[in-house]
């Protein structure tokens, strides 16, 4: 549950963690207020991003080994973004509310 019974607080789920994770480049440490791995997590996938089209034009112009680097670069690329779905999904165990300021709740 994602929501305190008591205050209702709403706190960050595990879906939108994966989705942000999937599509954006470190994106799912940034949502889960892990700004510092989520840096890293951008400059290794960009990094292996840039790799696998490098590896790409490498392959339309036929240089050698060009599949067998292309096939390490993708199983790469794979792992980095299951180990960062993984990761941030673990994040959001720490019940990080979705607002940073906490408001106190007034009762009339």
């Amino acid at each position: 549950k994602y929501i305190c019974p008591g205050c209702r607080l709403i706190f960050k789920n595990k879906k939108k963690s994966r989705k942000i994770s999937w599509f954006f480049p470190g994106g799912g440490y940034f949502y889960t207020r892990h700004p510092f791995l989520g840096f890293g997590d951008v400059v290794a996938e960009l990094t292996l991003i840039a790799l696998v089209i490098t590896t790409l034009i490498n392959l339309r112009a036929e240089v050698r080994g060009s599949e067998i680097m292309l096939t390490l670069l993708g199983i790469l690329l794979l792992y980095e973004k299951l180990m960062a779905v993984y990761e941030t999904n673990h994040f959001v165990d720490e019940y990080i509310p979705v607002d940073k300021e906490i408001k106190p709740q007034i009762k009339h």
